[in-house]
């Protein structure tokens, strides 16, 4: 490994700065890194200016262990990875830090690195419990609450388009074959994809699927109307309803079955 040293602040020149973008690198004494950092530019030759700058007062270890490598001709700097946005420079700064702190190095670095509380070393189970989804609850059938409900299953159209409320009631108003639907049976429909729940939709009124109203409420063509099935004309579920059910898995226990997009809360009676 080739030692450098006595770098000048500007050992990149403007092109090389431009073209390239983050990059992640190490300080090392001889082959032991005691540095991480990410930066731009010619920011890693800094740290030797900053070390032996005659204003400073006070040296860090980092300035410390700095000097002493350049008196004994073992200073050496890696550029880990070029070429990276921010983003990604501080995710691989962090996991380089954690890496080398596992394996006993005394690194100089104050912080250990970007959102390490969220994205730091974990154990699998850790990280499954961060990332798992809670689980919908849905109580037993009564009129007053939203359980009294219909579950329809989006997985088809679900990658297929955009994925914000308005669409996703886009993908599931129409149109479905079910017994003709009651206003005050079926209040609310439950929008669901990979059995998440994506959007909870409050029902305005159903309409037979040949109905002309959908030329209004779907931009359809006559040609383009199914006949002997059902959707409805809604909007989003008010907002306590919203936040308690969009987001939350179904439990194992409840699938749809093969062919079947439709579920009944009362059926499945999740408690």
């Amino acid at each position: 490994m080739d030692t450098l040293m006595n770098f000048d602040k500007d050992f990149f020149d403007t092109g090389v700065c431009e073209k390239i973008g983050y990059y992640v690198y190490r300080l090392l004494d001889g082959n032991e890194t005691f540095y991480i950092g990410k930066g731009k530019g010619n920011r890693v030759f800094h740290h030797e200016t900053s070390a032996f700058s005659e204003k400073k007062q006070t040296l860090t270890k980092k300035d410390e262990r700095i000097k002493a490598a350049i008196t004994n001709g073992t200073f050496n700097i890696i550029i880990h990875r070029h070429g990276l946005s921010e983003e990604q420079a501080f995710l691989l700064e962090s996991a380089l830090i954690d890496m080398h702190l596992s394996y006993g190095f005394q690194l100089t670095n104050i912080q250990q690195g970007h959102r390490q509380n969220l994205y730091g070393s974990c154990s699998p189970e850790q990280l499954s419990l961060s990332y798992s989804t809670p689980k919908t609850l849905i109580t037993k059938v009564s009129k007053d609450t939203p359980s009294n409900t219909l579950l329809i299953s989006i997985n088809s159209s679900w990658s297929q388009g955009e994925q914000t409320p308005s669409s996703i009631l886009k993908m599931v108003q129409y149109c479905w074959r079910i017994r003709e639907p009651n206003l005050n049976d079926i209040p609310y429909v439950f929008a669901v994809a990979n059995k998440i729940v994506r959007g909870v939709y409050q029902i305005e009124r159903w309409l037979k699927s040949d109905d002309q109203e959908w030329f209004n409420v779907k931009g359809f063509n006559r040609p383009e109307l199914i006949s002997g099935r059902y959707g409805f004309v809604g909007s989003l579920a008010p907002k306590d309803v919203w936040n308690k059910y969009v987001n939350t898995e179904l439990p194992t226990s409840v699938t749809f079955g093969s062919g079947q997009p439709i579920l009944y809360a009362h059926r499945v009676m999740i408690d």
